[in-house]
């Protein structure tokens, strides 16, 4: 099931929330970003040197 899919089946929720996504996988971000979803946090994260992933970064889609 699609992520726009999802959305559009439950549209009794108005907001939709991402966590914990690794800012180094951009094209999950890219899409995110283009569905409408926005960064609302971003954490850093102490195991950089060993997952190479700085930051796990949250995202939220609020509807009208």
């Amino acid at each position: 099931m699609t992520i726009r899919r999802l959305v559009s089946c439950f549209s009794q929720f108005k907001t939709y929330v991402l966590e914990d996504i690794a800012d180094t996988n951009a094209p999950a971000l890219g899409l995110y970003a283009k569905l409408g979803f926005r960064e609302f946090k971003r954490e850093k994260v102490r195991h950089t040197k060993r997952t190479g992933i700085n930051a796990y970064v949250s995202m939220r889609l609020t509807q009208a």
